[in-house]
């Protein structure tokens, strides 16, 4: 795993078939990798229109923009007139041409009126839950999979609201569970496999997120990563041509492999919620190269300095 720089073995022991992967090593597809950029008022608008073009003016250009969740500050919590005003900021960044395409997945703060009470929702408006998000992101589908340069890609949703107590949890839902199990069955042996999704199936940063000193504990809630990550790791583990699992969601920035999968969390765009750096991990995005054997390359990007940190 790696964090920070830090770097240690992980799941090393355990077994994979082997990976038929093509002959030579070509890249075929670089990317930029955003995660949370909670678009709220205007100082926000600026601040993403900066990591935009400090990315779209790479001297080797990315050529898409993948988006993994929480696109706006917080839907969770806000009324309808203030959920409308973040939308209208989201749009007037990326409701236009912006050079290269987006693509967008789902956050939990993407959701609206999970605390019904602070919302002022009923549960029966036409905007409620995760359908405004996906009007406003132009997604048919909460996941969804396609190709693209010789890899396959996957797209989930990995945020099951809680509205009676206001909160969620980060696990997938059975029907989408069987789906990627038929779709990972589905995909030839030979084709790589990229999944995003926003909450990390499995990441070393979650447990240090909160405080670990109150009782000498490593524990790490249910909203921070995955809950069934064990049975979903196990899963993909039988897939050797699954090469790379992209998240956001922690605000934290790290790598681990495990059982021949790697797993990298990509930090924020906002950073600490548009106040400087949060636990020493500025704002940012990932550069990601994929090549025809089924390798990458991540590079987390600090867009404010220009820094280029070790990454995945």
């Amino acid at each position: 795993m790696l964090i920070g720089g830090l770097a240690a073995a992980a799941g090393a022991c355990v077994p994979r078939p082997a990976y038929a992967a093509p002959l030579g090593k070509t890249r075929t597809f670089r990317f930029a990798h955003f995660s949370d950029m909670h678009i709220a008022g205007r100082h926000s608008v600026r601040k993403v229109h900066e990591a935009i073009n400090h990315a779209l003016g790479q001297k080797d250009k990315p050529q898409m923009i993948v988006n993994s969740g929480d696109s706006v500050f917080d839907l969770m919590e806000a009324c309808e007139r203030r959920a409308a005003k973040q939308w209208r900021n989201f749009q007037s960044i990326f409701g236009q041409n912006i050079g290269v395409p987006v693509e967008h997945i789902l956050g939990n703060h993407d959701i609206w009126g999970v605390n019904q009470s602070k919302c002022g929702t009923t549960g029966n408006e036409s905007k409620f839950g995760k359908q405004w998000a996906m009007d406003e992101l132009q997604i048919d589908k909460r996941y969804r999979a396609f190709d693209r340069a010789g890899w396959k890609w996957i797209y989930l949703d990995g945020t099951i609201p809680d509205y009676e107590n206001g909160s969620y949890e980060a696990r997938f839902d059975a029907e989408q569970y069987e789906w990627l199990e038929s779709t990972l069955k589905s995909t030839p042996s030979h084709q790589p496999i990229i999944i995003v999704t926003h909450e990390p199936i499995l990441s070393a940063a979650a447990f240090f997120h909160g405080d670990t000193t109150a009782t000498g504990d490593f524990k790490v809630a249910r909203s921070l990563m995955h809950i069934d990550g064990k049975e979903v790791s196990k899963l993909l583990s039988q897939y050797p041509n699954v090469n790379l699992v992209l998240s956001g969601h922690l605000h934290l920035s790290d790598r681990v492999d495990y059982m021949g999968v790697s797993h990298c969390c990509n930090g924020a765009i906002c950073g600490n919620w548009w106040n400087g750096s949060f636990a020493g991990f500025p704002p940012g995005y990932a550069l990601v190269d994929l090549y025809s054997d089924g390798s990458f390359e991540n590079t987390f990007v600090a867009y404010e300095s220009g820094e280029k940190l070790p990454g995945c």
